[in-house]
């Protein structure tokens, strides 16, 4: 008897082939030993730039949707049947029978099929919970940094390697102060005190007062200008950034020379936005009593949360 049609079937302890209700599929592609001088992570699906989601010296694992890497749909009755096929690409598969004696060829057919008209009933059963849900409290680093902008626009702002950075004198500074590493829209950022010194040391003296408990200097004859800020591009949440204009100005007095440099520092507040309890919490430069007084009125609770910046060095001429 001459046998003209017959089939092999292998059992693998994996599943090669997996269909899901959402429209994926997976196959396992595995290295057989017909083919040994095989590389499972050049085999592709039927469009070559559908390589495997993972594979090493064994096997390779695909991943895809029933709408793409060239698979392929018909119907069948009632049935909509998806077939794709896992091989190698040509120009790779001819390089490989070019290297070996025997011509290799790997060629893995996976297909899922999906019932067309048919109703499924699903269920779900609610019960009241016996808690609403809550966060633990956690711990993290807030970070703060200080820029100089180069103009009023806030939109270009000097770099690292920019300082000294040189401004005349009576010229405005635009400063933005921003809170870089949170996307809590509760948050907000208080400039609580700003100033400037003559080198970097922000305890050294002289000094000289920008704002003070939130608000502008009233000792100051050029007083900073708040401005206010919009969300757009670069700014998602406006409560992590302030912005402060000062003008450029040097130390003088009997007792201390004349300097081309300042520097200036800030001493900022993180607040909970949803409630703010007072202090420096309360708002950019609400309360003018403190002010006058020049006393801090700030409770433990936010001593903790205080965060300082400095600029680099500014010369005047």
């Amino acid at each position: 008897m001459t046998i003209k049609y017959f089939s092999l079937a292998c059992s693998f302890l994996k599943t090669l082939t997996e269909c899901f209700s959402n429209g994926t599929m997976t196959a396992l592609a595995v290295k057989v030993e017909s083919a040994p001088g095989l590389n499972p992570g050049q085999l592709t699906l039927s469009d070559p730039a559908c390589g495997p989601t993972y594979s090493d010296d064994r096997f390779a694992y695909f991943h895809f949707t029933v709408n793409s890497c060239g698979t392929t749909r018909k119907f069948i009755n009632n049935v909509m049947l998806y077939e794709n096929e896992i091989s190698l690409p040509d120009e790779l598969e001819v390089k490989l029978n070019a290297t070996t004696s025997s011509e290799e060829e790997y060629q893995l057919k996976v297909s899922c099929s999906y019932v067309a008209n048919i109703t499924r009933t699903l269920a779900f059963l609610t019960r009241p919970r016996d808690n609403e849900p809550f966060a633990e409290t956690g711990t993290g680093r807030l970070m703060v940094r200080m820029r100089l902008a180069q103009d009023a626009s806030y939109n270009t702002f000097h770099q690292e390697e920019d300082y000294p950075v040189v401004r005349y004198l009576r010229q405005p500074l635009h400063f933005e102060v921003e809170l870089t590493t949170s996307s809590d829209p509760k948050v907000a950022l208080v400039l609580d005190h700003c100033w400037a010194t003559l080198n970097e040391d922000r305890d050294s003296r002289p000094r000289w007062n920008l704002i003070i408990n939130g608000c502008e200097n009233p000792e100051d004859p050029y007083r900073v200008v708040f401005h206010p800020v919009e969300a757009d591009a670069r700014v998602r949440f406006p409560p992590h950034v302030k912005r402060f204009e000062a003008y450029m100005f040097s130390f003088a007095g009997d007792a201390v020379e004349q300097s081309g440099q300042v520097f200036v520092h800030c001493d900022v507040v993180i607040c909970d936005a949803s409630s703010p309890t007072g202090g420096p919490c309360s708002g950019q430069c609400v309360n003018q009593d403190n002010l006058k007084r020049g006393q801090r009125h700030v409770k433990d609770f936010f001593e903790e949360r205080h965060v300082y910046v400095s600029s680099g060095y500014i010369l005047w001429v």
